[in-house]
This record gives structure tokens, sequence and C-alpha cells, in this order.
């Protein structure tokens, strides 16, 4: 949970929701730069809540676990859902 607790991080998963996309995507998506961007998918990785797969130099990343996409699916619900 602690990893979901930053702001970067929390806009991560939803962009990726149940589809991969490359660092490039969510940067553009999310409009964070190169460095952070990367410093959060590295730790969404090292905390097992993202995987990663390389083609060339594109780095592509996908939520780990269906239960990962649930607790987003249900942050997103609750606080991103107009009324």
């Amino acid at each position: 949970m602690r990893s979901l607790s930053h702001p970067q991080r929390l806009l991560a998963l939803c962009a990726l929701g149940s589809e991969e996309k490359s660092v490039g995507q969510l940067r553009g998506e999310l409009g964070i730069d190169q460095v952070p961007m990367s410093q959060q998918l590295m730790r969404l990785r090292s905390d097992g809540l993202v995987v990663s797969r390389r083609v060339g130099t594109t780095v592509y990343y996908r939520i780990a676990r269906p239960e990962v996409l649930t607790v987003v699916e249900a942050l997103h619900k609750a606080f991103c859902s107009p009324e």
C-alpha cells in the first residue's frame, strides 16, 4: 500500500490499467519527465506491482497481478469517478 501512496506511482498504475504501455506512452499521458517516471516504475517493479519487458531500447510495463488492478480500479471508482 505504501507504493500506492505516491501520486506519480498511483497515476502510472491507473494509466496502465489492463494494458501494457511503454515508458514513452506513460510519460506522454501523464506529463512526467523521464527520470522521475523511470524512478517510479522501478519502485513499482521492485514492489512487485508491475512487470516489464524490453524490446530493443523500448521498455514496456504492465500490472503484475490481477489483485493490483482490482485495488487500482477500486481507488479510481472511489476517488476519480464523477458523482
